[in-house]
């Protein structure tokens, strides 16, 4: 697998790369605001007995000035196919209510995604590698209630390392960027940078918290939003099998 790791890190690096590009190209008179906000999500990728079909299935409560007000609910349904060994694909849907900042006079905003993903998992050593590969296809709630459309692709790679049967630790970058058709200043749209420490609860069953840096290019490209994020997952791979 060691070929194969050193192509997903080189395509994360090109992506990087592209989307630091357009991210520095605005960095004049930029101002800077930095927020601390909690997040609790749910992630399940269960497979259907021995079958290569499953489901994933995601929630997430997401809140801001701590856990004060909402930012998100995000609900993320997906089928998965478990190529082989090394690579699931997953096909889903995901539906987003984001609040305003709380200084910001707008109404919520809805939005439905249909997003295609490629997920490669394998190890070096004790080293347990993913890398993530999505394209979200995006409808975005305008005043009026009118829907515009755009595109956006994700390139996540994490490692994770066990320190006991029971206890990991581990870490990911995720880059984000827009592709065409979007409307914004700057191909780039964010960046997330995840530290954690994960326990294995039950067989199949693990629980994480963790911080998250997020950097995030408003679209106007004029402010760039530093966000401090502390995360308290619950996730899981367990099987449905049949009684």
């Amino acid at each position: 697998m060691e070929p194969l790791r050193r192509l997903t890190g080189r395509v994360l690096s090109t992506a990087t790369i592209v989307a630091a590009l357009g991210f520095l190209a605005q960095a004049q008179d930029r101002q800077t605001q930095q927020s601390f906000r909690v997040w609790f999500p749910y992630f399940g990728d269960h497979a259907f007995g021995d079958s290569r079909w499953g489901v994933h299935l995601e929630g997430q409560i997401r809140r801001q000035d701590g856990i004060a007000r909402w930012q998100t609910l995000l609900l993320r349904p997906a089928v998965n196919y478990q190529a082989n060994r090394f690579l699931m694909l997953s096909l889903g849907y995901a539906y987003a209510r984001s609040y305003p900042n709380p200084s910001s006079p707008s109404a919520p905003r809805n939005e439905h995604r249909v997003w295609e993903q490629a997920w490669l998992r394998y190890k070096t050593g004790k080293v347990a590698w993913s890398s993530r590969y999505r394209l979200e296809n995006r409808f975005i709630e305008q005043t009026g209630g009118q829907y515009r459309y755009e595109n956006r692709f994700r390139a996540w790679q994490q490692a994770t390392v066990p320190l006991s049967q029971r206890f990991y630790v581990t870490g990911y970058d995720e880059i984000w960027f827009y592709v065409k058709p979007y409307q914004s200043s700057s191909l780039f749209d964010q960046n997330r940078a995840y530290g954690g420490l994960g326990v294995n609860i039950h067989p199949g069953w693990r629980f994480e918290t963790a911080y998250m840096n997020q950097t995030l290019l408003q679209r106007s490209g004029s402010v760039l939003e530093v966000n401090h994020i502390l995360v308290f997952s619950v996730l899981s791979n367990a099987r449905f099998q049949r009684k």
